[in-house]
């Protein structure tokens, strides 16, 4: 389903952030903290206009569900939400899915697609989070689990402190590898944040794609959560 397009207030400058955990930096995405349970970092920011910018930036798509198109199950749409944080008089009122899909790899089984469906619930929750939902909707307590489920929830209350939120289309996912031991298992994620913009205490700035992960999950009672996520080189997912 495509998402619904809305219009966000002119901004009376367009300031060029170059976020941390891109292009193999080596550093977490936004929201996300270290094994260790840092606190997540900020993106740092440089002056300068966007070039071909007119310095009013536009609207941001709204993200709505997606899932596979091959016949089968698909998640259902999520509740509405409407973000904080989003200047202008018309307000941007999304869905938040419980679940995104995740192009698997070639040649996976029952197991590797349960992982996959597990990817894609606990990044539907960072991408709650990241437009602005709250722990409970979000749903991170049940899609995530250690350092990583306390980083997000820590973010939540920094976004609220600095007027931090997101807009765009749903995150898209691609599995490069994906691979189950027991109850470990393992994925090889790319994503890309397609027109993805953030909003910051006043100031709006694109973000940037495609990013790569190692996503590591463990199986708990009868599902799988994530409890890890490092960045990797995002060579692969520019092909």
């Amino acid at each position: 389903m495509r998402a619904t397009r809305r219009t966000a207030a002119v901004l009376s400058a367009v300031i060029v952030v170059v976020l941390a955990g891109c292009g193999g930096g080596g550093e977490e995405p936004v929201g996300l903290a270290t094994e260790t349970g840092d606190a997540p970092t900020a993106p740092s920011s440089e002056g300068g206009d966007e070039p071909g910018s007119t310095g009013e930036p536009t609207s941001t798509a709204q993200p709505t569900p997606t899932g596979p198109d091959d016949g089968g199950d698909q998640p259902e749409p999520g509740p509405t939400f409407t973000q904080p944080y989003i200047p202008g008089d018309e307000p941007s009122v999304i869905n938040l899915p419980e679940e995104l899909d995740v192009e698997p790899p070639d040649q996976v089984g029952d197991d590797e697609r349960e992982v996959l469906r597990a990817v894609g619930r606990f990044m539907a929750s960072w991408q709650a989070i990241l437009f602005g939902a709250d722990a409970e909707l979000s749903g991170i307590e049940e899609t995530a689990t250690g350092s990583i489920r306390d980083s997000l929830v820590s973010f939540i209350a920094q976004a609220e402190d600095e007027q931090w939120v997101f807009t765009g289309e749903p995150m898209q996912l691609t599995a490069r590898s994906v691979s189950v031991d027991g109850d470990q298992a393992e994925v090889g994620l790319c994503l890309v944040f397609p027109g993805w913009v953030e909003f910051r205490g006043g100031s709006v700035s694109p973000y940037p794609s495609p990013e790569r992960y190692a996503v590591e999950l463990e199986r708990t009672g009868d599902r799988w959560v994530v409890s890890s996520a490092q960045e990797q080189d995002a060579a692969p997912c520019d092909r």
